[in-house]
C-alpha cells in the first residue's frame, strides 16, 4: 500500500485493463514454457533398461533382414574427454522433480527406483 494514496496502491487508470491483459498473456506464455521444460526434463529420466533374449527378439522381429540397429559414429579422440566430463556430472540435477515425473509419466518413478537400487 502506498501511504496517502486514494486508490490504496492499486493502478486504476485507463491503462489498467490493457496492462493486466499483457501480464496475464506473459504469465500464460511462461507457464507453457515451464511445462515444456518439465516435459523435456521428465523425458531425460528415461525408462528402465529392457533386456531381450534371442527367443524374444525372434518373436518381435520374424524377418532378421529388417533389423536396423542404427548407423553409429566414429569414436574420435575428442570423445574421450567429453565422456569423462559426463561421468563427473550429477545427472539427478537435470531431472525433473519427482512430483513432475509422477504427473507427466505415471509409473516412471517406480522404474527409476528399481534402476537406482541395482
Amino acid at each position: 500500500m502506498i501511504a496517502g494514496s486514494p486508490s490504496g496502491g492499486r493502478f486504476t487508470g485507463p491503462l489498467a485493463w490493457p496492462l493486466n491483459a499483457v501480464g496475464l498473456l506473459m504469465a500464460v506464455c511462461r507457464l507453457s514454457q515451464a511445462l515444456r521444460v518439465l516435459t523435456l526434463r521428465a523425458s531425460l529420466a528415461g525408462h528402465a533398461m529392457q533386456q531381450l533374449n534371442t527367443q524374444q527378439l525372434a518373436q518381435w522381429c520374424p524377418a532378421p533382414e529388417q533389423v536396423f540397429l542404427g548407423f553409429g559414429f566414429e569414436w574420435q579422440p575428442h570423445h574421450s574427454p567429453r565422456l569423462y566430463k559426463l561421468t563427473k556430472l550429477d545427472c539427478r540435477q537435470g531431472l525433473a522433480p519427482p512430483w513432475a515425473l509422477r504427473w507427466r509419466a505415471p509409473g516412471l518413478h517406480l522404474q527409476l527406483a528399481k534402476t537406482h537400487r541395482n
